[in-house]
């Protein structure tokens, strides 16, 4: 089971909020951050499958990975995602039944996800990807806050 490349709104199973970027930004061409967005906001998402099965993901055109410290970014500028984690690996969440739901997972086996806090959402917290928290059971279980939704929309 694989994702196709396309446009996606993305959403947090926890609470259903969109992920994306800030409506309203700083003019610097320093990276954006991420974030779980107000409700009803929605942000949409350019979903590139890989040959070797994995991902990049964009978001407002510009590419979108981890920093060293664990903060999801879009990088707006060539080059200024040296040491940032950029390819993605998706794995379904079969356990939720949702053939949209899927954990967000870095390339490498490093064993972190993507993540959304699981308090304060009025507060437009910046998503992060941390160590994946993962049930001991067979399909997986995974937290609603490592688990999102994609739905995919025409362009």
């Amino acid at each position: 089971m694989s994702l196709e490349s396309g446009q996606y709104i993305i959403t947090s199973a926890f609470g259903g909020y969109g992920i994306g970027r800030r409506t309203i930004e700083d003019r610097s061409l320093m990276p954006k951050g991420i974030y779980v967005l107000p409700q009803d906001a929605e942000s949409p998402w350019h979903v590139e499958r890989l040959e070797d099965g994995t991902y990049k993901l964009k978001n407002k055109g510009d590419l979108v990975g981890s920093s060293i410290i664990g903060q999801l970014l879009a990088f707006l500028l060539p080059g200024g995602e040296i040491g940032a984690t950029m390819n993605w690996t998706f794995r379904p969440d079969v356990k939720s039944g949702n053939p949209d739901a899927w954990v967000i997972t870095e390339v490498g086996g490093h064993g972190r996800a993507w993540s959304v806090p699981d308090s304060n959402l009025h507060d437009i917290p910046h998503v992060v990807v941390k160590p994946l928290a993962v049930g001991l059971s067979e399909p997986p279980t995974f937290p609603p806050t490592e688990v999102f939704i994609f739905k995919k929309v025409d362009v």
